[in-house]
C-alpha cells in the first residue's frame, strides 16, 4: 500500500507541475487532487519539495542505470528527449524557488553519465582517482551548461542535433584533456 500511495502522490504531483509552477502548488491541493488526507501525505513526505526530490531521484536512477548505457550521443538524446517531452514540468521547476533542487539532480545525473561514459578513457590513461574525479567534474560542468542554456533558450535546438553536436565536441576534447591531466598535472 505504501508504494502505491507514494506512486499516486508523485504521479499526481507531476501532473500538477506540468500545468503550473511548483510555487503555486500546496500540500492541501495535492492531497485533494490525489484523494488522500494530509496525514497520509506527511507520512511519506515532509513537504512539496520532498516530493520533487523523490521524482528527480527516480529519474536519476533511470537515467544512470549502467546496465542500459550505450554511447554518449544516444544517452544524451534519451535524456534530452525526456526533458523536452516534459518541458512544462522542467520549466515550472527551473523557473521557480525549486531551481536548486533541479540543478542538484541535473548535476548528479550528468556526473554519473560522464563518469560511466569516460571510464574507459580513465583506464587507458591510468589516471589517479583524484584526476578522474576532477576531469569528470569539468566535463560534466560543460555538459550541464549546454543543458541549462538549452532550457533557457526554450529548447530551440532539436534534441538530436544538440546530442550529436555535444557528443562530437566531447570526442574532440576528451583526449587532449586527459593527456594534459596525465602528463602535465
Amino acid at each position: 500500500m505504501t508504494k502505491f500511495t507514494k506512486k499516486a502522490i508523485t504521479e499526481t504531483f507531476v501532473s500538477m507541475v506540468e500545468k503550473r509552477c511548483i510555487d503555486e502548488i500546496t500540500v492541501s491541493e495535492l492531497t485533494k487532487e490525489c484523494g488522500i488526507n494530509r496525514n497520509t501525505f506527511y507520512y511519506h513526505y515532509s513537504d512539496i519539495f520532498a516530493v520533487l526530490s523523490d521524482v528527480f531521484e527516480q529519474q536519476v536512477i533511470l537515467a544512470t542505470n549502467s546496465e542500459k548505457r550505450g554511447d554518449m550521443e544516444a544517452d544524451l538524446c534519451e535524456a534530452l528527449s525526456l526533458m523536452k517531452r516534459h518541458k512544462d514540468f522542467v520549466n515550472h521547476v527551473y523557473y521557480s524557488s525549486a531551481r536548486d533542487i533541479f540543478i542538484k539532480y541535473l548535476n548528479t545525473t550528468m556526473d554519473k553519465l560522464t563518469e560511466t561514459h569516460f571510464q574507459f578513457y580513465y583506464d587507458e590513461y591510468a589516471l589517479s582517482p583524484e584526476k578522474q574525479k576532477f576531469s569528470t567534474h569539468i566535463i560534466s560542468l560543460v555538459l550541464r551548461s549546454f543543458v541549462i542554456e538549452w532550457i533557457r533558450n526554450s529548447y530551440d535546438i532539436p534534441v538530436e542535433k544538440l546530442a550529436h553536436t555535444t557528443s562530437i565536441i566531447f570526442d574532440s576534447i576528451i583526449d587532449n584533456t586527459l593527456d594534459t591531466l596525465k602528463n602535465k598535472l
